[in-house]
C-alpha cells in the first residue's frame, strides 16, 4: 500500500515516511465491533494502568465500551473510524477515530468552531516505531481538509509526555483542560488545537 501522497498546507507537519507494508488502511464499519472494542479496552487499559485503581479502570471499560456503544458510534456517519489492519493476521495494528461538528466530546465556548476532534489514535505496541501514528494524524490533517475544518483539537492525558511531545510536533498548541472521571479517580486531560491554514 502507497501512502498517500496528499499534504496538507502546514509547515508544522513532519517529515515522515511510514513504513506500511504487509498493512491496509480502511474504515471501520459494524461488522468490525467486536475488534474495535477489544483493542479499545486494551489501549486504554494500557495507558491508565500504572496510575488508576484497577476497579476504576474496569468500571470505565465495562461502561464506556460495550458493544452497544460501539456499534452505535460505527453507526454514527460524523464519527469517523479508520485502522491500519495487518494483511497477515487481520489484527488491528493502529486506528484513528475522529469527530466532525455535532458528534464530538466537548462543545464549550474555548472549542474551535468549524474544527475536526481527534478522539483517539492509537498503535499497538508490536506495531510501534513504524511511523503508523504519523501516518494515521495525516489521515485526520486529510479528512480535515475533505470537509473544510479550519481546525484540528484533541484532548491528551497530563502525563502522556510522549504524546503530547507528538502533537506539538505536529503544531499542536495548549489551550484548555478538563477533567476526565476513570471510575472515582479524576484525570486531567489537556486540549490541544492547531489551527489548518
Amino acid at each position: 500500500m502507497k501512502e498517500s501522497e496528499k499534504s496538507v498546507d502546514s509547515s508544522t507537519v513532519p517529515a515522515v515516511t511510514a513504513n506500511l507494508e504487509g498493512l491496509t488502511l480502511r474504515r471501520l464499519d459494524v461488522n468490525d465491533a467486536q475488534a474495535l472494542q477489544w483493542i479499545s479496552a486494551v489501549t486504554f487499559e494500557d495507558t491508565f494502568l500504572l496510575t488508576a485503581e484497577p476497579r476504576d479502570n474496569d468500571d470505565f471499560i465495562g461502561e464506556a465500551f460495550t458493544l452497544d456503544n460501539i456499534k452505535k458510534e460505527l453507526s454514527d456517519d460524523k464519527m469517523l473510524h479508520f485502522a491500519l489492519i495487518d494483511d497477515a493476521s487481520q489484527e488491528i495494528a493502529a486506528f484513528l477515530k475522529v469527530n466532525l461538528m455535532g458528534a464530538q466530546t466537548e462543545d464549550g465556548p474555548e472549542i474551535p468552531k468549524n474544527s475536526l476532534e481527534i478522539q483517539r489514535l492509537y498503535v499497538m505496541p508490536r506495531f510501534k516505531r513504524h511511523k503508523l501514528g504519523s501516518y494515521l494524524m495525516q489521515k485526520a490533517h486529510d479528512i480535515a481538509h475533505e470537509h473544510n475544518c479550519e481546525w484540528l483539537w484533541l484532548g491528551v492525558w497530563q502525563y502522556n509526555y510522549a504524546a503530547q511531545q507528538f502533537y506539538t510536533n505536529w503544531g499542536f498548541e495548549r489551550f484548555s483542560e478538563h477533567v476526565f472521571a476513570v471510575g472515582d479517580d479524576p484525570q486531567i486531560d489537556f486540549l490541544m488545537k492547531k489551527k489548518l491554514i
